[in-house]
């Protein structure tokens, strides 16, 4: 069995894909087409983040981590300005 993580799906969507595989020995494999409906997204909590007032920023997103004990993580990505992207 293989597992496929998909990134960037909308919540309430319906998709629709299949998969291909060629192996090393020249055989290839077509799996038939899939649709399905991805579902909503948990509710959150709402995400409050303030600028540190610091005047000179190195590049680049935080990785902000909603962990919290008996649920599952939730990972955000936020830009310097502390919005979520």
């Amino acid at each position: 069995m293989v597992h496929v993580f998909v990134a960037g799906m909308l919540a309430n969507q319906t998709y629709q894909m299949h998969a291909s595989v060629q192996l090393s020995n020249g055989i290839s494999l077509q799996d038939p087409n899939h649709s399905f409906t991805t579902a909503s997204a948990p509710h959150t909590a709402p995400l409050q983040i303030a600028n540190s007032g610091i005047q000179t920023h190195e590049p680049g997103i935080e990785l902000f981590d909603t962990l919290i004990p008996y649920t599952s993580a939730q990972l955000f990505k936020i830009d310097l300005a502390g919005d979520v992207i």
